[in-house]
Order: structure tokens, then sequence, then C-alpha cells
């Protein structure tokens, strides 16, 4: 009879999201090979894997802050392929850094709140002031303007807004602003 020898480890094929991502607490991140893992040996930074055929699948927690990965995987005939990796899980809201109290001396109908990180969306949860509010995103800023006319009208007596912001990952926050007015000389 004849014997065929398998001394060739398994390869990696496929790796999703790549080493070195950002990832939110709920993203798993896989690896495919180009033949069925038997068993994985190693660890894993806050969370899980499991195998299945030809795919690797780890679970991370929701726990913030680095994140690696470093198993060896060994097809059924004991060959083993060193997996590794490292990515950052974000499960933290943006934060405002500056624009949400304090007087605010402005001849113009908007103003910035600024954030920590990248703000994908905006949108107004609560607002106690006279006119309407209007927001919008641009990188780590939110500009907050009132009135569609260009009017500085209920803004005289101040304003109390809640925004609720979003970053890439999924993550929202909601913000308070307090701010008083002092719009003397404005038109």
């Amino acid at each position: 009879g004849s014997y065929t020898i398998d001394a060739t480890a398994p390869s990696i094929t496929g790796q999703s999201p790549s080493n070195g991502s950002t990832i939110n607490g709920t993203t798993n991140i896989t690896y495919t090979f180009n033949e069925a893992i038997s068993s994985c040996t190693g660890s894993v930074t806050h969370g899980s894997y499991s195998v299945s055929g030809t795919t690797l699948t780890i679970n991370p927690d929701s726990t913030h802050g680095a994140y690696s990965v470093g198993l060896t995987c060994s097809d059924a005939y004991g060959n083993g392929v060193s997996v590794t990796g490292s990515y950052t899980i974000d499960v933290t809201a943006p934060s405002a850094t500056g624009g949400t109290s304090g007087a605010l001396i402005i001849c113009s109908t908007s103003f910035n709140v600024t954030f920590n990180e990248t703000v994908s969306s905006v949108s107004i949860v609560s607002e106690d002031f006279t006119g309407t509010m209007n927001s919008s995103a641009s990188g780590s800023t939110v500009t907050l303007s009132q009135n569609s006319d260009g009017s500085t009208a209920g803004w005289w007596d101040g304003l109390n807004v809640i925004i609720r912001v979003t970053d890439a990952y999924g993550n929202q926050g909601d913000v308070s602003i307090s701010r008083t007015m002092d719009l003397t000389g404005c038109k």
C-alpha cells in the first residue's frame, strides 16, 4: 500500500477585520484557512474562540482597549500554524471636550461643540428654548445652529440642549449643553 504523509501546516487564507483594526465589542474576528482546523491552543485577550471547519472565529467581549490573539491552530495531523493579531476595541461613546457650557458671546446663529473622536452622527434629544435647533457633525466637531431663517430669535434666554452623538463603531452617548447667550450689539 501507499501512504501520504501530511507534514504541511495549514495556511491562513483570509482574515476579517484586518490586523490592527479598531472594532466595537460585538464584531467577531475571523481567520480562514486552506484546510480544516481540528484544534487551537493559546489565548485571546478578553474573549473566546471557536473552530468550525476552515474557520476560526474569535468573539471579543465588550472590554474597551487593546485586544490580542496568540494561538497555534493545527490540522488533523498535528501540523500547526501561528495565528497572531492585535486589535483595539472601542466601546466608549464620544465625549465632549469643549463648547458645552459657559457664556457665549456670539453674533451668529451657530456654535461648535468639540469631541475627543470623530462623530459619525448627531441628533437632538431635547431642547429647552424658543426656536428650532439643527445639528451637523464634521470630524470631531458638532455644529449646532438655530432657526433656518438665520435669525437669533429665542437665543436671548440661553439654551439647554441634549444631543446624542454616535462614533464610527456604533457607540452612543448623550451630551448636555447649557449655554447663556450675550447677543448685545447683534442684529
